[in-house]
């Protein structure tokens, strides 16, 4: 396997739409979805607890794990140079594979045809 990872032909495995895809690591198998459940979980119960301790001292964080995976805390984010903005900050957890090989590149329909074209010509 290649060390050197290409991320730009990464493809984000989550809920909405690899729910159904699974992964064999070694020789072992595992739903998306499961594995993506047992990481929210994971993360929301003894991770989120590790995280309140570790910044405990610069961040009072008295929301439950759950609200911080789920629906998010309200809050008000400052960018340089922009004003205060309202909204929401929500911990979300994702897994990314990254193929070994890229994908063939699919031509258009229109390229397609041009080449026909030509080639006939």
């Amino acid at each position: 396997m290649n060390d050197n990872l290409d991320t730009n032909n990464k493809i984000v495995l989550d809920l909405h739409d690899k729910s159904d895809s699974v992964l064999l690591v070694s020789e072992s198998s595992i739903k998306v979805k499961i594995l993506m459940e047992k990481m929210k979980y994971a993360f929301s119960t003894e991770g989120f607890k590790e995280l309140k301790s570790s910044i405990s001292n610069i961040a009072n964080l008295y929301y439950s794990g759950d609200i911080w995976f789920n629906n998010g805390v309200d809050c008000e984010l400052l960018e340089a140079g922009k004003n205060w903005k309202k909204g929401k900050v929500k911990i979300n957890i994702q897994l990314e594979f990254i193929p070994d090989e890229p994908e063939p590149e699919i031509k258009d329909n229109d390229s397609v045809l041009d080449d026909m074209r030509q080639s006939i010509n």
